[in-house]
């Protein structure tokens, strides 16, 4: 069986004790990345600034557990505002 390690980032912690996502062989998976600064823990009103961060947020993550952007297979992005598509 393969062993599951979690990915833990400071700055990026959920509100629940959960790990920020976990590498199982040379699968990565990730709970949910957002759209909050790291370094401050704020996030913007702003939704440009938001995706940025959380663009970011996915390429420090991917970094993190031995990954880069270019090896995402599959990826959806949640919108509070529809018309922000």
């Amino acid at each position: 069986m393969v062993k599951r390690k979690s990915i833990h980032i400071k700055g990026m912690e959920h509100g629940a004790p959960i790990p920020n996502g976990a590498v199982m062989g040379n699968m990565i998976f990730s709970s949910a990345i957002s759209g909050k600064d790291a370094k401050t823990g704020v996030l913007s009103p702003n939704p440009d600034e938001q995706a940025e961060a959380m663009f970011r947020n996915l390429r420090a993550f991917l970094e993190t557990a031995g990954g880069a952007p270019e090896n995402i297979a599959s990826m959806k992005v949640y919108l509070k505002d529809e018309k922000l598509r």
